[in-house]
Protein backbone atom coordinates (compact mmCIF):
# COMPACT_ATOMS: atom_id res chain seq x y z
CA UNK A 1 0.00 0.00 0.00
CA UNK A 2 1.13 3.57 -0.05
CA UNK A 3 3.00 5.59 2.24
CA UNK A 4 0.92 7.79 4.43
CA UNK A 5 2.66 11.34 5.12
CA UNK A 6 -0.01 12.41 6.98
CA UNK A 7 -2.70 10.76 8.97
CA UNK A 8 -5.45 13.38 9.05
CA UNK A 9 -5.44 14.18 5.00
CA UNK A 10 -6.93 12.42 2.48
CA UNK A 11 -4.95 9.93 1.21
CA UNK A 12 -2.75 9.78 3.87
CA UNK A 13 -1.44 12.67 1.97
CA UNK A 14 0.46 10.01 -0.76
CA UNK A 15 -1.37 12.06 -3.14
CA UNK A 16 -4.15 14.05 -4.06
CA UNK A 17 -5.54 11.31 -6.97
CA UNK A 18 -6.53 8.21 -6.01
CA UNK A 19 -4.33 5.58 -4.72
CA UNK A 20 -4.03 2.37 -7.00
CA UNK A 21 -4.75 0.46 -3.11
CA UNK A 22 -6.40 1.93 -0.65
CA UNK A 23 -4.79 2.68 2.67
CA UNK A 24 -7.37 1.62 5.36
CA UNK A 25 -7.26 3.41 9.01
CA UNK A 26 -4.81 0.55 10.95
CA UNK A 27 -1.95 1.70 7.77
CA UNK A 28 -2.98 5.90 8.10
CA UNK A 29 -1.90 5.29 11.90
CA UNK A 30 1.45 4.31 11.24
CA UNK A 31 1.83 7.23 8.90
CA UNK A 32 5.17 9.56 9.13
CA UNK A 33 3.34 12.69 10.63
CA UNK A 34 2.61 10.00 13.46
CA UNK A 35 5.77 8.37 13.73
CA UNK A 36 8.75 11.30 13.33
CA UNK A 37 8.18 12.50 17.19
CA UNK A 38 8.20 8.99 18.59
CA UNK A 39 11.75 7.43 19.32
CA UNK A 40 10.85 3.90 19.33
CA UNK A 41 8.67 3.84 16.09
CA UNK A 42 9.34 1.56 13.32
CA UNK A 43 10.10 5.11 10.83
CA UNK A 44 13.12 6.30 13.48
CA UNK A 45 14.27 2.52 14.03
CA UNK A 46 14.84 2.44 10.28
CA UNK A 47 15.98 6.12 9.90
CA UNK A 48 19.32 4.90 12.82
CA UNK A 49 19.78 1.60 10.95
CA UNK A 50 20.30 3.34 8.13
CA UNK A 51 22.77 5.99 9.33
CA UNK A 52 24.48 3.23 11.11
CA UNK A 53 25.08 1.44 8.05
CA UNK A 54 26.47 4.39 6.61
CA UNK A 55 28.95 5.03 9.42
CA UNK A 56 30.02 1.84 9.45
CA UNK A 57 32.55 0.18 6.20
CA UNK A 58 31.72 -3.29 7.44
CA UNK A 59 27.91 -3.12 7.31
CA UNK A 60 27.97 -1.75 4.02
CA UNK A 61 31.56 -3.39 2.45
CA UNK A 62 32.11 -6.01 4.65
CA UNK A 63 32.49 -9.82 4.70
CA UNK A 64 30.37 -12.14 6.26
CA UNK A 65 33.07 -13.72 8.52
CA UNK A 66 30.05 -16.03 10.65
CA UNK A 67 26.30 -16.71 9.77
CA UNK A 68 25.07 -19.29 12.20
CA UNK A 69 21.99 -20.04 14.09
CA UNK A 70 21.97 -21.56 17.96
CA UNK A 71 18.58 -22.35 18.39
CA UNK A 72 16.71 -19.37 17.45
CA UNK A 73 19.23 -17.00 18.04
CA UNK A 74 21.15 -15.84 14.74
CA UNK A 75 24.78 -14.59 14.50
CA UNK A 76 26.25 -12.60 11.81
CA UNK A 77 29.66 -10.90 11.97
CA UNK A 78 30.89 -8.60 9.32
CA UNK A 79 34.27 -7.05 9.16
CA UNK A 80 36.13 -4.77 6.65
CA UNK A 81 39.68 -3.14 7.26
CA UNK A 82 39.85 -3.50 11.31
CA UNK A 83 36.31 -3.43 11.81
CA UNK A 84 34.26 -6.02 12.83
CA UNK A 85 30.48 -5.99 13.64
CA UNK A 86 28.13 -8.51 15.30
CA UNK A 87 24.96 -8.90 14.84
CA UNK A 88 22.48 -10.40 17.27
CA UNK A 89 19.13 -11.26 16.42
CA UNK A 90 16.57 -13.32 18.28
CA UNK A 91 13.99 -14.79 15.75
CA UNK A 92 11.85 -15.85 18.41
CA UNK A 93 9.11 -15.25 20.97
CA UNK A 94 11.05 -15.77 24.30
CA UNK A 95 14.12 -14.20 25.83
CA UNK A 96 17.39 -15.35 24.53
CA UNK A 97 20.23 -15.14 27.23
CA UNK A 98 23.64 -14.23 25.72
CA UNK A 99 27.16 -15.67 26.97
CA UNK A 100 29.62 -13.26 27.85
CA UNK A 101 31.44 -13.91 24.26
CA UNK A 102 28.39 -13.15 22.45
CA UNK A 103 27.46 -10.11 24.27
CA UNK A 104 30.93 -8.62 24.24
CA UNK A 105 31.94 -4.95 22.36
CA UNK A 106 30.22 -1.82 21.98
CA UNK A 107 26.36 -1.65 21.65
CA UNK A 108 25.95 0.31 18.05
CA UNK A 109 22.18 -0.46 18.60
CA UNK A 110 19.38 -2.63 20.46
CA UNK A 111 16.42 -3.63 19.31
CA UNK A 112 13.41 -3.81 22.11
CA UNK A 113 15.53 -3.11 24.66
CA UNK A 114 18.33 -5.80 23.76
CA UNK A 115 21.82 -5.58 26.22
CA UNK A 116 24.99 -7.60 26.17
CA UNK A 117 23.53 -10.27 28.40
CA UNK A 118 19.77 -10.96 27.05
CA UNK A 119 18.09 -10.44 23.86
CA UNK A 120 14.32 -9.66 24.69
CA UNK A 121 11.38 -11.47 22.11
CA UNK A 122 12.57 -10.05 18.31
CA UNK A 123 15.19 -8.33 20.23
CA UNK A 124 18.44 -7.50 17.83
CA UNK A 125 21.48 -6.05 19.23
CA UNK A 126 24.37 -4.87 16.72
CA UNK A 127 27.86 -4.53 18.89
CA UNK A 128 31.47 -3.37 17.22
CA UNK A 129 33.65 -5.66 18.49
CA UNK A 130 37.14 -4.23 20.28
Amino acid sequence: TPLPWKAQEEHGGFSAGEPWLPLGEDNCARAVDRQDADPASVLNLTRALLALRKRHPALRQGIVEKCETVGALLVLDRAVSGERIRCLLNLSDHAIELSAEQGRGEVLIAVNAATGTRLPPFGALLLREA
